[in-house]
Order: structure tokens, then sequence, then C-alpha cells
């Protein structure tokens, strides 16, 4: 038995190689600060170092504009959050106002997505959903480009006082903001399917930035079979060394429980609107979907713009 679980590990190693490597060369090529943020990132010193280096008054942040809108939170204490943060890398439990995750359900369901990302294989998710058409190929994930312009009620939720405010407290400067939102679909994917879309996998983001902040949304409810988030309570500053000094960083679940301990393991669902914020140095990944589909949103809060 041993020997045949050392084996699939080779063999899912090996499949990691060949879908991570051709993805680093070319985001490497479109972008070479991408490289560096990648390689050194993931060291304390360096993110300490980055983060005294670009601090600056964040006062504007804080303080709301005049005739600015309300926050669409329904409540939130950012000193709370960023407490959380800072001790354990993931705060849970932000929830958006009923309205705003409405109108980004109702945008999800009607308007054009690019099955797994894929320019040349547009398809409506309403269709899919309702059985009314569905594309030729096996839909993993449903994302939508060009967010911002088609949904202007996202401007509003990056522009948040309370997102402002938590971001700002936690990177210490005034974040450039982004945005993205997908459908992950229960699908017959294979291990090579899942890797290329983040799912199945542990691992964390080294690529986003050298200090980095993200808040995913559930615009769907996500129970245990829609793929919940899963993250690692306390990995944003206490990682292995030997996850640091990894080029392929993703690791099994049972390296994650046997180092970080399984109560750490956080397996997040939730209702409509849910919201976790999370240092993206966390271990985390998203579980495949096999009984529903899940809409997320994600907020990305960062030093640069990329």
């Amino acid at each position: 038995m041993g020997s045949i679980a050392a084996t699939a590990r080779v063999q899912d190693h090996v499949t990691r190689v060949c879908v991570k490597l051709g993805d680093y060369a070319r985001r490497s090529f479109e972008n070479p600060r991408w490289l560096m943020v990648f390689l050194f990132a993931r060291f304390d010193t360096v993110r300490a170092v980055s983060r005294r280096m670009t601090a600056r008054a964040i006062e504007p942040a804080l303080t709301p504009r005049r005739g600015s809108a309300p926050s669409v939170f329904d409540s939130c204490e950012p000193h709370v959050v960023v407490d959380r943060l800072r001790s354990d890398g993931v705060h849970v439990g932000l929830q958006l106002d009923r309205f705003v995750v409405d109108e980004i359900e109702k945008f999800a369901l009607s308007q054009v997505a690019l099955a797994n990302g894929d320019p040349e294989v547009p398809f409506c998710p309403g269709d899919l959903l309702e059985g009314r058409h569905r594309p030729a190929c096996e839909v993993i994930t449903g994302t939508f480009p060009d967010l911002t312009e088609r949904l202007p009620l996202i401007k509003r939720l990056e522009s948040d006082p309370a997102v402002l405010e938590i971001a700002s407290r936690y990177l210490q400067t005034t974040p450039n903001v982004s945005s993205r939102l997908w459908w992950s679909f229960p699908a017959n994917s294979n291990r090579k399917d899942q890797l290329k879309h983040a799912q199945g996998t542990f691992h964390y983001d080294p690529d986003v930035d050298f200090v980095a902040l993200k808040f995913f949304f559930y615009i769907t409810e996500v129970d245990a079979t829609c793929g919940p988030h899963v993250c690692v309570r306390g990995s944003h500053t206490k990682k292995r060394l030997g996850h640091k000094l990894t080029l392929f960083i993703g690791q099994p679940d049972d390296r994650i429980e046997s180092y970080y301990g399984a109560e750490s393991v956080l397996t997040l669902t939730g209702p409509r609107g849910f919201g976790i914020a999370e240092d993206p140095m966390c271990f985390h990944k998203g579980e495949p979907p096999t009984g529903g589909p899940r809409l997320m949103l994600e907020v990305t809060c960062r030093l640069a713009a990329n």
C-alpha cells in the first residue's frame, strides 16, 4: 500500500509540473514583475520590508468622502477584522447587503461568460443551469471578462468604505483594488482540469503581490457539495520551510493537516452574501463542486497595480 501511495504522489507531482510550468513561463513573459513577486513574496522578511517601504499615510482611505455611499456590508467592524487577519490570516463572517447580492447574481445568470476562461466558448450560465444550452466542452468554470465595465456595481464594492479601511489598515497603504467573478460547476473533471482551475489542492498565492489581501463572497448559497472554500488558519506566517522553498506550492491534505493541525483547516460554508477576508499567503483551496454550482466574487487589494 505504501508503494502505491508513493507512486500516486509522484504521478500527481508530474501532472502538477506539466500544468504549471507553461503557466509560469507565460506569466513571466507577460509581466517580469510577476516572477519577482512569485519567487520572493513567500518569505516573511521580504514581505515585512516591502510593507515598510510602501507604507504611506492611509488617512485619506479611512476618511469617508462627502456624499459617498454607505457601506454595502450589513455590519462590519474593520479593526476587529484586521486584528483577526494579523493573528489568523483569515476573518470569517462578513455579510454583503442582499440588494448587492441579488444584482450580482442576476448579472451572472443572464450575461455572457467564458467557459473555462476560453474566449472561443461564450455561453449564458442561466441557459446552462436551466438545461436550455450546453457548450460542446465540459464546463468547469464560467468567468466574466471586463467585469467592472459590464457591472458598475462592482466599482461601488471596490470603493466601499469598509473594504478600503480593512485593506488600508492591513496593508498599511491605500490599496489598488480589482475584482473577478466566476461560476464553478459540477463537472466530470480530471486532475489536470482541477489543477488548471485551482481546485482540490491546498496552495497559497505568492504571486498576487508582496503584501495583499483578498475578500471572497458567496453569491449563491454554498454547502459542502457546492465547492466550499477551505483555508488553513495561521498558515500565512507559520509556514514550514519546505513549503516556501519549492517551485510547485501545492500540498496534499495529509501534509497540511500533519503540520498545521486538523483544527486549523476551516471548510467554509455559508448563505448568499457570506464573506471571507483572507491573506492570500494562507494555504487554501476550492473544493470541486459535486452537488450544485457556486458563484464567487473575489475582491483583491494589493500594493501595486498589475
